[in-house]
């Protein structure tokens, strides 16, 4: 999943979500006064192959977040991720190919929205990602990936360890389809 050297690829995305229940400390509870949160965000994400197994990859979101409640309205530009993806192992193994890649990156916050409200669109910190892929090509045109790593955060929030599981498959050229599972955990908070 390397575009491949002097190849560009750019998506766009629009994602929804709503809720009307949160996360107090380890308690799940609503609040009739905060209603329901909505929140819809524009995605802009691209990468670009410097090398046949170097990218580098741009990432950012325009969020808007309200509530039926009282909680106040927020919308900015949330976040820049940059980030690169180094392919130093690629072997042939059984029907397919592994892979192994160093995937370090950084989060900066682009707006001044407020990151201390249930419509909060990000958490406004920067962070520095340490992660690393390993991923396997089949011959038969799919492919599945482990990401994880450990997010350093400068400020008051806990660090985290994500991991991201994704498996895809090329329908045809030019489109894929896929399914992720993402779960991040929190170190130290």
């Amino acid at each position: 999943w390397l575009r491949g050297e002097g190849h560009f690829d750019a998506a766009v995305t629009f994602a929804y979500e709503q809720f009307d229940e949160f996360w107090i400390g380890d308690r799940k509870v609503s609040d009739p006064g905060v209603g329901t949160i909505r929140r819809s965000s524009w995605n802009l994400w691209m990468a670009y192959g410097v090398t046949d197994d170097l990218d580098i990859s741009a990432a950012l979101s325009y969020v808007t977040a309200d509530s039926s409640g009282m909680a106040p309205s927020n919308d900015d530009f949330q976040d820049l991720i940059l980030s690169a993806k180094w392919r130093f192992l690629y072997e042939r193994v059984g029907p397919g190919r592994f892979a192994l890649l160093a995937s370090p990156g950084v989060k900066l916050p682009l707006g001044n929205y407020e990151d201390d409200f249930l419509t909060a669109i990000g958490d406004g910190q920067p962070d520095l990602r340490l992660r690393v892929v390993m991923q396997y090509e089949f011959d038969a045109g799919f492919w599945i990936s482990l990401e994880t790593g450990y997010d350093v955060r400068f400020e008051e929030t806990p660090d985290e360890a994500p991991i991201h599981l994704r498996i895809r498959a090329g329908v045809v050229d030019g489109v894929t389809l896929g399914a992720f599972y993402s779960n991040v955990n929190s170190v130290g908070g």
